[in-house]
């Protein structure tokens, strides 16, 4: 599957869930508990990803794009984690945020499926990756900069477990000109995922690793 449309369906379900949970999601966030610390330091990095993204030029688009989707992420109740990435037999090991997402039908059942990670590397976040899982196949979107990559032949897996815990909100923390739909339904959730493919002249691989993220469901149409 092109690169191209990896990251133009990824933006695509970002933008089509329907509306049925945002309000009980939001009290959870103001509810306060033993995770303060821990919505704190998310805040906290939620506005130095923000600022990293209003410093970055005109020239560095994808670098903004997959800025905007870390905070989403965040701000819809994922936690950072490590994750490990090998390109060209070097394995590093990035800071990320992860979503298995899913599209319902007209029925409220699950009718596609995507797993998608964000990761970045260094406190500037100089290197970002993006990394989408679906369909036994994968696509890979890196960028530097104003360099930016994509990988071609790529295959995947993403195997998600039961989800284990409700997600705490942070979407009134969102900068204003980054939006999400009214009512994404989340959950905590662990996904193990596997994926390889050509990259720049050489390959890259994501080890089989239990990633910790978060399920957002929805129903295209809804809202």
């Amino acid at each position: 599957m092109p690169i191209a449309f990896v990251r133009s369906s990824h933006a695509l379900r970002l933008t089509l869930f329907g509306a049925m949970a945002l309000a009980a999601a939001l009290l959870a966030a103001c509810s306060g508990d033993s995770t303060g610390p821990q919505i704190n330091q998310t805040i906290a990095l939620m506005a130095h990803l923000d600022s990293l993204r209003v410093a970055s030029p005109d020239s560095e688009s994808e670098r903004r794009t997959q800025l905007a989707g870390a905070i989403t992420l965040l701000a819809l109740g994922a936690s950072e984690h490590d994750v490990q990435l090998t390109t060209n037999n070097t394995t590093l090991t990035y800071s990320s945020v992860a979503a298995f997402e899913v599209t319902d039908d007209i029925e409220g059942n699950p009718a596609d499926s995507a797993f998608t990670i964000i990761a970045w590397r260094g406190d500037n976040a100089d290197t970002l990756v993006t990394l989408e899982i679906f369909h036994q196949a994968s696509g890979l979107v890196f960028s530097a900069g104003g360099v930016v990559l994509g990988s071609s032949g790529a295959t995947g897996t993403a195997t998600a477990q039961a989800p284990n815990g409700t997600c705490t909100s942070l979407l009134d923390h969102l900068p204003q000109d980054v939006t999400v739909p009214p009512g994404i339904a989340c959950r905590l959730e662990t996904t193990t995922a596997t994926a390889t493919g050509n990259f720049n002249g050489g390959t890259f691989t994501l080890p089989s690793q239990a990633i910790k993220g978060i399920r957002i469901e929805g129903q295209v149409g809804g809202g």
